[in-house]
């Protein structure tokens, strides 16, 4: 299975564009893992509905110093640089 990582930083916008690509890649048999920058605020759109990302493994850290993880991954979306 492919599998596609999506690195989103703070901002609204970058949220969304996220938010969106991750349940079209979702919608086309990818597994999807979200990594998102610690500083957004979660409780404001779209952030609050990352809930209902369905076969979206989301992670909440800091971008900066990203976790160690040992990923399979066919493919990687940074969409936290401006």
């Amino acid at each position: 299975m492919q599998h596609a990582v999506i690195l989103n930083n703070k901002g609204g916008g970058h949220g969304e564009i996220g938010y969106h690509l991750s349940k079209a890649l979702v919608g086309k048999g990818m597994k999807v893992t979200l990594f998102q920058d610690e500083n957004a605020k979660m409780d404001a759109e779209p952030f609050c509905r990352y809930n209902i990302l369905s076969g979206t493994n989301i992670k909440i850290c800091d971008l900066k110093n990203p976790p160690n993880v040992d990923l399979d991954v066919t493919h990687i979306f940074d969409n936290y640089s401006k």
